[in-house]
């Protein structure tokens, strides 16, 4: 049997990878998870002064903290492992957990490339323990309604297209907040860092999921075309408008996805999925008062990133203990490896390329500074509401 597979009424005993920044966020979330016991941490940032207080408070709660992730693991009492840390990691760490007999939860995305994310899709396949990644929105049982509609009786009938927009803007501090952010590569591994594969993300993979052949399926896609543009001084891109063909797990052949994301524009909209279908629209929103960029029939909106992110972990309590929720999906690690077949799709049909200097000002932000293209939203919004791409030469002339 499986190590993980515990009593259903006792507390999952987890071990993090990591002690700060998103670990220190979702290690709290555990502590005050009433089924969930929080055993143990893994960081070489264990031995280090500067973060003495937090480790303090670790160990006031009964965590075994560590400087070595491995040596995490083997503490006595643990179930599963998370591993909210930098991507370059999410193998080697998902490898070893699954390795020590422990279910895994591994943030998003799976992994910087198809080979890394099969890997891991492997590895958990082998073990037989439960495994999901951090795609938060797939574990709203909402998320999931909204797909059985979408595609059931009186829903849009056979799917045609998604379209997926959305602008984070983010400034030269959240590039340089680590190592990794803005890279295409870091210690030796792909990390395709950009808004497809990290703060966006969720949202293209809601996309794929959408179009997705069962209810935890998502589509994986064959071959893409578009641009990968950046505005920040960065080696990714932080701007894409692209297609998709899907393929493999979507609900009928011939179906694209059309993917808008930007953390070039002055403006924030809001993540919005739109399927069009042949008889009729949905539209999936993060929030209600931004203006939907084209007409649907009904529309779905989010409960929220807080209360979604808080269905992650007694999902996943639920299914390393054998639990059913047959109306409460999660993401597979089958999923993680469509979202990264997308995004190592972006990378073979593209290069970064840099936006017209002439359309690219310096906007002051109380972190820094943000590299900015006026107009880039309305031209993002124009291009998904037409089913088009963008064409950045035209940006020079946007309001």
């Amino acid at each position: 049997m499986p190590e993980a597979a515990g009593p259903e009424g006792a507390p999952l005993g987890l071990c993090f990878a990591g002690l700060h920044g998103f670990a220190r966020d979702v290690t709290d979330l555990a502590l005050a998870e009433p089924r969930v016991r929080v055993v143990s941490a893994g960081d070489p940032a264990a031995d280090d002064p500067a973060g003495a207080g937090r480790i303090e408070l670790l160990r006031a709660a009964g965590v075994d903290v560590h400087a070595c992730f491995k040596a995490a693991l083997a503490v006595p009492g643990v179930e599963a492992a998370w591993l909210p840390v930098p991507i370059s990691l999410h193998r080697p760490f998902g490898e070893a957990a699954l390795a020590a007999g422990k279910a895994l939860l591994c943030e998003k995305p799976l992994a910087g490339c198809v080979e890394d994310a099969a890997a891991l899709v492997h590895a958990a396949a082998a073990s037989g323990l439960p495994a999901a990644v951090g795609f938060h929105d797939l574990f709203d049982p909402a998320v999931l309604g909204f797909k059985r509609e979408a595609h059931g009786p009186g829903g849009i009938g056979e799917l045609e297209s998604v379209t997926v927009l959305a602008s984070w803007p983010r400034d030269d501090a959240y590039f340089g907040r680590n190592g990794w952010a803005g890279r295409l590569r870091h210690a030796d591994a792909w990390v395709r860092d950009s808004p497809a594969n990290n703060a966006l993300a969720h949202y293209l993979m809601l996309g794929l999921f959408f179009a997705g052949d069962d209810d935890l399926v998502a589509a994986t896609p064959v071959a893409a075309a578009g641009r990968l543009l950046r505005a920040a001084a960065i080696e990714s891109f932080d701007t894409v408008s692209a297609r998709f063909a899907l393929g493999p797990g979507c609900v009928r052949p011939g179906v694209r996805l059309d993917l808008h994301l930007t953390h070039a524009a002055e403006e924030t909209l809001q993540p919005q999925v739109l399927l069009r279908g042949r008889r009729g629209r949905r539209l999936w929103k993060l929030e209600p008062g931004d203006p939907d960029f084209a007409p649907a029939d009904r529309v779905a909106v989010s409960c929220g990133g807080a209360a979604v992110r808080a269905r992650v972990l007694p999902r996943f309590v639920d299914l390393c203990r054998g639990v059913p929720r047959p109306d409460a999906p999660y993401a597979t690690l089958g999923a993680g490896l469509a979202h990264a077949h997308a995004i190592e799709a972006l990378h073979a049909a593209a290069e970064v390329e840099d936006l017209p200097a002439g359309c690219v000002v310096d906007r002051p932000t109380a972190g820094g500074v943000q590299r900015v293209v006026p107009g880039l939203l309305q031209a993002l919004r124009k291009a998904a509401a037409a089913g088009r791409l963008l064409d950045p030469e035209t940006l020079g002339q946007a309001g």
